[in-house]
């Protein structure tokens, strides 16, 4: 079972730069749950506490009017955890989902094996305006 949880996570491109040993240790730090279509995730306001990866299945995040839906390979929660922001979207299943899930204290512990990492991923996070759309790939949506 961990060596197809491997595979799976080698396989997304948001690993793609990672050794075998890297994603070993994702693979240990990350659970993988499966959550029924129609659960809540996320609300806007609510304080981050995990890191979510999507593996298999639909993810619809919402800001009034403004619907994203992400599948196999995007993420969020990881621009709330670096820089302690809330959550700017509700995001609830939109199908039922196999997620990789990595706890606040989880995510900080990768970071911290790549301290350039997390700082520069910090700087990133604060050009992203607070409450603003942005896609998995930490670009601004326009």
């Amino acid at each position: 079972m961990a060596e197809r949880k491997e595979q799976t996570i080698s396989a997304l491109e948001l690993f793609s730069g990672c050794r075998a040993d890297e994603i070993r240790t994702v693979a240990e730090i990350g659970d993988v749950v499966e959550v029924p279509a129609g659960c809540s995730l996320a609300q806007i306001g609510s304080r981050a506490r995990e890191f979510v990866v999507v593996l298999e299945g639909r993810v619809i995040a919402q800001t009034g009017r403004h619907r994203t839906v992400l599948g196999a390979g995007s993420h969020f929660g990881a621009l709330e955890l670096i820089d302690g922001r809330n959550h700017a979207r509700d995001i609830k299943t939109g199908s039922r989902c196999r997620l990789l899930v990595f706890e606040t204290r989880a995510f900080r512990g990768l970071l911290s094996m790549y301290p350039v990492a997390r700082k520069i991923l910090g700087g990133l996070a604060s050009m992203v305006p607070a409450g603003a759309q942005y896609r998995s790939d930490l670009r601004v949506a326009s």
